[in-house]
């Protein structure tokens, strides 16, 4: 076999391996637990003698740890993929919540009519800055994966924020812009 071929998955048809070795096989490697070649035999009606000289002629045990292994490195794939999907989704929601929080922020802000610097107005009220601040903590805190604490020596773990959390948190920044589109001309208003 060249470089460039691959040998074939352990767990399929062996070319001297008959179809009923194959498939008898095939059972045994899916009885998972409760893997024997005893339960073997039993499910597929055969002799267990039949089955134990296939087993070793075939080499069943070594086929079943590589099926095995590739089912998990499959497994641990789609886990990945799950992960960076909902890392990227939180992403995508946070900087949804970061634009319509910093929307909103700008629509509290008036300007000094004689000097035109941006000057806190009366819709900035304690309450208000009360809420920015509960979110700002929330959203740390969520990142940190500490609820408990905005400090944190543990590395930011995105997945602690609940999705339950996450649409609170959007909630919240839509209900403070009145669920508008935002545009990037909203958010850096100046």
């Amino acid at each position: 076999m060249s470089e460039q071929q691959s040998a074939p998955p352990a767990w399929v048809r062996h070319p001297d391996e008959s179809s009923p070795a194959h498939a008898a096989f095939l059972a045994y490697r899916d009885l998972g637990q409760a893997r024997t070649f005893v339960a073997a035999a039993r499910s597929l009606a055969k002799n267990e003698r039949l089955i134990r000289r296939w087993a070793v002629r075939y080499r069943w045990r070594e086929r079943v740890w590589a099926w095995e292994v590739a089912q998990s490195r499959q497994d641990e794939e789609v886990a990945r993929r799950q992960r960076d999907g909902a890392l990227q989704q939180l992403m995508d929601d946070s900087s949804r919540l970061w634009r319509a929080a910093m929307a909103y922020f700008w629509t509290l802000i008036d300007r000094d009519p004689e000097t035109g610097k941006p000057v806190f107005g009366s819709k900035f009220t304690p309450a208000v800055a009360l809420k920015f601040c509960e979110l700002a903590l929330r959203v740390q805190t969520g990142l940190a994966g500490r609820p408990d604490s905005v400090e944190s020596d543990q590395p930011a773990d995105p997945f602690q924020l609940t999705s339950a959390e996450l649409r609170e948190l959007i909630g919240v920044a839509r209900e403070l812009t009145e669920g508008k589109e935002l545009t990037d001309e909203d958010v850096h208003q100046q």
